[in-house]
């Protein structure tokens, strides 16, 4: 098949990675792959370049002459099928397809459910019922989706979870806590989302023995000027005021999270909102139990006590016993948790498994 798989830009996000590790993917299975895009931030161009992918930049300033362009592109692509990820970039295929369409149009649904979106992508994702099938990485941004689309049915919407290249990721087992700490290692952006001033403020509820026990790295954007928010501001204040220096860590993104996920006990996250998180994805597959909100699919992912500990980011309280709950355990349980979640990310985070759930779906149409 020719496929085409169109995303406003290739930046370092989580969208943006999934969609090259599908274009990979499809690729591998002897497709002809085109990536499109129309802003020129290009993060993958190395990876893009090494696979031999075709990739088209649309630079139009204007939004009409830009769907325009990219309309007239698509429909003289010669497409078996075209794949968009985000909102407005599935929006213009699907106003591609009109009046009449001979590829099969998938449509990927991604970020967090509940999520309030402008009323601009509310219109926007009124249009979904044109594509032929609508996937997302998880049930809760399925539902969030059929509520935001009310002639989209149900039959034609589908989960993929997660790209995870599983031999890249795989991690040993760590024997005990690095000089006596737990370690555990998060990998998000700094802003109000990620919520760590909550964090901040369980941590400070702690022992002075127990905030000893722990060691918090949290990698992420959002400490460099000019995405340097007052949230982030506030949040070194606090740690200045509870004198958390030892305890807590805020880093700025680090390009090989993995040997930082190799150095760790434990995989945190304490997010208020998310849709499928890369770094529990990741985290499970280097066999790490996972430290977590309890929010989308990822108590479908963890079970709390079994392959991590659960918590309600919106409970400073739930927080403080998660951490407590975690600096009980033994590290041989610890150890268990992980091996069970490496099990599961196996299985659900396979890359010929996910290859070729996209691959099935583009080989049907519509019912």
């Amino acid at each position: 098949m020719k496929i085409l798989l169109v995303i406003d830009s290739l930046d370092s996000g989580g969208a943006q990675r999934q969609l090259i590790n599908l274009a990979i993917g499809l690729k591998k299975h002897e497709h002809n792959v085109e990536i499109l895009t129309y802003f020129p931030e290009c993060f993958y161009e190395e990876i893009i370049h090494d696979n031999n992918i075709k990739l088209t930049n649309i630079l139009v300033a204007s939004k009409i002459r830009r769907l325009l362009e990219i309309r007239r592109y698509i429909r003289r692509g010669n497409f078996n099928a075209v794949i968009s990820f985000m909102v407005r970039p599935s929006f213009i295929c699907e106003i591609s397809g009109l009046p009449h369409r001979i590829w099969t149009l998938v449509i990927g649904e991604r970020g967090s459910p509940g999520f309030s979106y402008e009323i601009s992508t509310k219109i926007m994702r009124l249009f979904h019922f044109l594509a032929d099938s609508v996937v997302s990485n998880s049930n809760a941004k399925i539902e969030d989706t059929l509520k935001g689309s009310p002639f989209l049915k149900k039959r034609n919407c589908h989960i993929i979870y997660n790209y995870v290249d599983l031999n890249e990721w795989k991690c040993k087992p760590k024997e005990s806590a690095s000089g006596g700490k737990m370690k555990v290692v998060v990998a998000a952006t700094h802003n109000y989302n990620k919520n760590g001033m909550s964090l901040i403020k369980a941590l400070h509820l702690l022992s002075k023995n127990e905030k000893e026990k722990l060691n918090i790295e949290w990698y992420g954007r959002g400490l460099e000027m000019p995405s340097k928010d007052d949230y982030v501001n506030e949040m070194m204040a606090l740690i200045d005021e509870y004198s958390l220096q030892d305890t807590i860590k805020l880093l700025p993104a680090e390009k090989n999270i993995r040997e930082k996920y190799e150095e760790a006990d434990v995989i945190g996250l304490f997010s208020l909102w998310e849709g499928l998180p890369n770094t529990i994805c990741e985290g499970m597959a280097c066999g790490k139990p996972i430290l977590a909100s309890a929010i989308s699919d990822i108590p479908l992912l963890i079970e709390n006590g079994v392959s991590g500990f659960l918590f309600d980011p919106n409970e400073i309280l739930s927080i403080k016993h998660a951490l407590q709950d975690l600096l009980r355990t033994p590290n041989k349980k610890l150890v268990e948790m992980g091996t069970i979640n490496q099990e599961k990310a196996g299985n659900l985070f396979n890359p010929d498994k996910i290859t070729n759930q996209y691959i099935n779906i583009l080989n049907r149409r519509r019912k």
